[in-house]
């Protein structure tokens, strides 16, 4: 039996694929909790807020890159910026319907321990990251 991953972060202006990128994470059973939020800001904010005297420590953040006010990698840069114990533990996929070259060399120079992804998530790239990952569970 395997062990699902506790909480899973989707972070995208656009409610439709937060919509699809949660049916696509329940429909492969792999995570207890999915929370999404609609911008960076927010997102940052949730990472940031102690529930029951701990921040929320997501085994995975899913992001976009092109969103208004804060962009993704505005959100990258604010991120790095969290104490080591808002960021334990967390990996972090850019999603992007990007199909320029420099924008995955530049997320990979700024942000090494990054995955850079089209999107939309599929279930194939997703078990694909849960493998490589996060062996022990799945």
């Amino acid at each position: 039996m395997k062990k699902k991953l506790n909480l899973i972060l989707l972070v995208d202006d656009y409610e439709g694929a937060n919509f699809l990128h949660r049916k696509v994470i329940q429909t492969a059973g792999c995570a207890e909790n999915v929370h999404d939020e609609k911008n960076a800001e927010a997102a940052l904010k949730f990472l940031q807020t102690k529930i029951k005297d701990e921040y929320p420590h997501p085994e995975i953040i899913f992001i976009d890159l092109n969103m208004p006010g804060m962009s993704g990698w505005d959100f990258l840069k604010e991120y790095q910026k969290l104490t080591r114990e808002q960021k334990w533990g967390t990996l972090i996929v850019i999603l992007t319907t990007s199909r320029n070259p420099d924008d995955e060399a530049r997320a990979k120079k700024k942000h090494p321990n990054t995955i850079f992804m089209n999107k939309p998530l599929l279930r194939k790239p997703l078990d694909e990251i849960l493998k490589e990952y996060f062996s022990n569970n799945f």
